[in-house]
């Protein structure tokens, strides 16, 4: 027998081998344990220290190769499975790596280095809720390394516990780690939570350390923009802009700065660049078509290199048919697909029975919020939810590009655009206002999601007192199940007693109202398409749909237009607004009023 095989001598030989690989002599090591892993007691030992010197020389085949030939013989090895999925982690097979990570800690869940290893996969690979749980089973092991709770706080972060990612954040301070990106994540945390002056200081000490952090000054200038500081903001984009002058992140941030300062112009070029850099960026060309259509007022182009009108979010497509091109459509089926957010969509029905017009069937694919509702729409023949299949269908068309395919059709005037919709209101889900002697209006005073019916974020009923305190009015929450605890006495306003399951369930308490005063949100252009009179408060710089100068509405007959001025607040308009009020129930009230002498 080789004397090397003994279990008596194996001691003695590993401390030799460790001297050697100590004085980096691998190659006299490596020569005495191939003995020792052909046969023996020792053999399985000594394959696991082969895999070791060549992963130390990132050979990591040959280490996965040797890790393999240990486990053969001893299976259940809960430190070789830990190294071997490590070794494939770095050789890139990912998920033969992942299995042995996840045997290893089976067998022995005290492997510190294997469930690190294990997080930092999850989490470098967007399966954070997975990282978060092996973090927080890695702090009780090693509550005093701060990459743990750094990588921890990162993961919290991105799963939106903001909380949670600024106690690691500060863990990690404490324990000494104020690297560059601890304090830009430490600062994206407070920006999300609602602290931009805090973030500021943050990330400013982040680029101090690293000018070149990626995405920092992107996100610099994103809370300069949140306190308002519009100045701060562009000179911080520009920075990045004299170092990378084709950034189209950097140009699409400086982009959305000169629009919210109405310099429309230097908008629309900076989009332009942004898409030139990279004309599959996600949200630029969208951008650019829609601040084309607003500085257009609204005029239709048929150029679809000149207008990105019809470059909304893409629905997957499980079997793509040819686009239609404004023709006869010959008795077949046209899908219509829409990922636009619901107020566009609403605001876009009206075209669907000019191209149920052309000789066919009319299939909608839309947000699940609206599927009832679309039914009720003229020439629609079937309605699918974009989290269903698609229909079969002989040829598609996105709902928003039905602007350039239409083209010229669509130049009509303000007395053909009465709206098209005329929603069934059978449902008895939603308890519809009482009536009672005074004027109905629902309100809808809260900034919402364009894709939600309801709001969570509470109304700013100090803001509004002026117009919500004019006489003979009930007010009805249309955003809201709840009725705010902190009503001014004599305020006839309440919410809703339960909650629309989708949009026609809204549709049958807008039937019932008078009048609908609203901030341009998705309630707002329902009740404009079921011809209720709707006042609707825009901004200074509007959406697209209402162009950027003072004049009649273009899209809903019954709806009256209440912009903000470019240099007053909105606490002007709201005194506007209630003037009006006044003035248009003042024959109400005084029919009340001789009613009742």
């Amino acid at each position: 027998m080789d004397p090397l095989r003994s279990p008596a001598q194996a001691p003695h030989a590993f401390a030799a081998i460790d001297a050697l690989v100590a004085t980096e002599q691998h190659h006299e090591a490596e020569t005495i344990l191939l003995r020792l892993s052909a046969d023996g007691p020792n053999a399985a030992e000594a394959r696991r220290r082969l895999g070791a010197i060549a992963r130390s020389r990132q050979d990591f085949e040959t280490a996965a190769e040797r890790y393999m030939g240990a486990l053969n013989l001893r299976p259940d090895w809960a430190d070789c499975h830990g190294a071997l999925g490590q070794t494939l982690l770095e050789a890139g097979r990912l998920e033969e790596a992942v299995e042995s990570l996840q045997k290893a800690l089976t067998l022995d869940p005290n492997q510190r280095s294997t469930r690190l290893a294990l997080a930092r996969f999850y989490g470098e690979n967007g399966l954070w809720q997975q990282a978060v749980r092996l973090y927080a089973e890695l702090i009780p092991q090693d509550p005093n390394a701060p990459e743990v709770y750094s990588r921890f706080g990162e993961c919290c972060l991105s799963i939106g516990d903001h909380a949670l990612a600024e106690k690691a954040f500060f863990r990690a301070l404490q324990l000494g780690d104020d690297s560059s990106r601890l304090l830009f994540a430490l600062g994206v945390s407070r920006l999300r939570s609602g602290h931009p002056k805090t973030a500021i200081d943050l990330i400013q000490k982040s680029l101090l350390q690293n000018p070149f952090l990626p995405h920092a000054n992107f996100t610099l200038a994103k809370a300069y923009r949140q306190i308002g500081n519009f100045d701060a903001a562009q000179a911080t984009l520009c920075r990045e802009l004299e170092v990378n002058p084709d950034c189209s992140l950097a140009l699409m941030h400086l982009g959305v700065i000169h629009q919210s300062q109405r310099r429309i112009g230097q908008a629309i070029q900076c989009y332009k660049r942004a898409i030139a850099s990279n004309p599959f960026h996600p949200v630029a060309p969208m951008n650019h078509a829609l601040l084309a259509l607003l500085a257009t007022n609204n005029r239709i182009r048929a150029n679809r290199d000149t207008l990105f009108w019809d470059c909304e979010p893409e629905l997957p497509i499980d079997a793509l048919q040819p686009e239609w091109d404004g023709g006869n459509i010959n008795g077949g089926i046209l899908l219509l697909r829409s990922n636009l957010p619901t107020t566009d969509a609403i605001a876009l029905l009206r075209y669907i029975p000019l191209v149920a017009a052309h000789n066919g069937r009319v299939a909608v694919q839309c947000h699940p919020l609206l599927k009832r509702l679309m039914k009720t729409v003229p020439g629609v023949a079937q309605v699918f939810s974009t989290r269903e299949p698609q229909p079969r269908h002989d040829l598609q068309a996105p709902l928003a590009g039905l602007t350039r395919i239409l083209g010229p059709k669509l130049e009509m005037s303000l007395a053909d655009r009465s709206p098209h919709l005329a929603p069934a209101l059978e449902t008895n889900s939603i308890p519809r206002p009482d009536r009672s002697e005074k004027i109905r209006i629902g309100f809808a005073g809260v900034d919402s999601d364009p894709n939600s019916i309801l709001c969570d974020r509470p109304l700013d009923l100090g803001l509004w007192t002026p117009l919500l305190n004019v006489e003979g009015c009930e007010w009805v929450d249309l955003q809201s199940s709840n009725t705010p605890d902190d009503l001014p006495e004599g305020l006839d306003f309440r919410g809703l007693p339960t909650k629309y399951p989708d949009f026609l369930d809204a549709a049958a308490v807008i039937q019932e109202l008078d009048l609908i005063i609203s901030l341009d949100c998705p309630v707002a252009h329902l009740a404009a398409t079921m011809e209720k009179p709707v006042w609707l408060i825009l901004p200074a710089l509007t959406d697209w749909k209402w162009a950027t100068k003072r004049g009649p509405d273009s899209w809903y007959p019954t709806m009256r237009l209440f912009r903000e001025s470019e240099t007053e607040g909105r606490r002007r308009l709201i005194s506007e607004l209630a003037a009006c009020l006044s003035a248009l129930i003042a024959p109400v009230v005084a029919d009340v009023e001789d009613t009742e002498e």
